[in-house]
């Protein structure tokens, strides 16, 4: 049986299914870094603070909903500040913060549709840019970026 896939702007009713989705998300991080600067449970507290940041500053929470299960969830901030490098070739962007889907519904084009979804609405409020931020050891995140047409533009390196 074919469920059909529901993409939508977050009601109050989701919280619950989107902080296990967060832990989950943060679970699947770790796997990539041995040396994050924090433990699981700090790391699942800062999603939730980011998700209470995105709420009070006007961002978007979009979900992907499968036979009313919530599968995936996207965080989105907007960014309209007046102190960017003059590097910056625009002022206002859309940052996507966290983009998931879980496991057993990857592969499925759940992420890609839930991308499209978002980028759509942002776009439809004036936002020409989106941004992310992927670490470069998830090449499958990377890849699956560049094929929606994100170009690296910035490298980060630490000591």
């Amino acid at each position: 049986m074919t469920h059909t896939l529901l993409i939508r702007e977050t009601i109050p009713e989701d919280q619950s299914a989107i902080e296990k989705m967060m832990t989950e998300f943060v679970r699947d991080q770790f796997k990539y870094t041995n040396e994050l600067d924090i433990m699981p449970a700090a790391a699942v507290a800062q999603m939730k603070a980011l998700q209470g940041r995105v709420m009070a500053d006007g961002g978007l929470i979009y979900v992907a909903e499968v036979a009313e299960i919530l599968v995936g969830f996207v965080l989105v901030l907007f960014e309209d500040r007046e102190d960017l490098t003059v590097r910056e070739a625009y002022k206002s962007y859309a940052r996507l913060t966290t983009v998931y889907v879980k496991k057993a519904h990857r592969l499925s084009y759940i992420a890609t549709k839930l991308h499209h979804d978002v980028e759509a609405h942002v776009r439809k409020l004036s936002y020409e840019k989106l941004k992310l931020e992927v670490t470069y050891m998830n090449k499958d995140a990377v890849k699956f970026f560049q094929t929606l047409g994100y170009k690296v533009t910035a490298l980060t390196l630490e000591k």
